[in-house]
This record gives structure tokens, sequence and C-alpha cells, in this order.
């Protein structure tokens, strides 16, 4: 799960964008190979869309509740890491932090 994580992060952060194998590797410092053979996985999964332009592939995010669930541990992970709710909890001294949000625009 977490390799999986790794390689949708991307995608997460603009999720509107389309996304080839070379520019994954070089963003996520990871093999081209390895990158391709977790797209595929990814796509049969039907979190990923493929466009094949040439002998390019690009990837882009399928907006689905499959997918915005993904988002969401991806994004809570992401704030357990930063210690924010830490500082938060340290600066009030109260152990309770409500987070707001929305996951209806998957943004």
């Amino acid at each position: 799960m977490e390799t999986k994580l790794t390689i949708l992060k991307p995608f997460f952060e603009d999720s509107n964008k389309h996304f080839s194998i070379r520019q994954l590797s070089r963003i996520l410092n990871i093999n081209h190979t390895t990158i391709r053979q977790y797209l595929s996985k990814i796509s049969k999964e039907e979190i990923l869309s493929l466009r094949k332009e040439g002998v390019y592939s690009f990837y882009k995010l399928i907006l689905s509740k499959k997918v915005l669930n993904l988002k969401l541990h991806y994004n809570l992970e992401k704030l357990r890491t930063s210690y924010i709710v830490k500082d938060i909890e340290k600066a009030y001294d109260f152990p309770v932090v409500v987070v707001f949000g929305s996951y209806s625009s998957a943004t």
C-alpha cells in the first residue's frame, strides 16, 4: 500500500494532470520499470486511466469513490506526519482537533 500511495502522490497533488512514466520516474526518483509495473496494476484497479500518444503512455486519476477514499487516506497520513495536530494540541493544551474539508471535487 505504501508504494502504491507513493506512486499516486503526484496524481493526488494535481488530480487533473496527466503523467507519463518518464515524468513519474523523475518526480519520484523511482526506476521507470518499477513505475510501469505499478501503473499497470493500479490501472487494472480502475484508479488511473491510460491514454496512449504514439510511444508514450499518459496516466490520469479517475475520480471515483474508491479514489476519493485513497486520497482521504493520503491526506490524513500527510497531516499525521506533518505533526500539525501535535503542534495544535500542544499550543492549545486540548486533545481534540476537528479538521474540516470537502472531498466532493477531489481537489
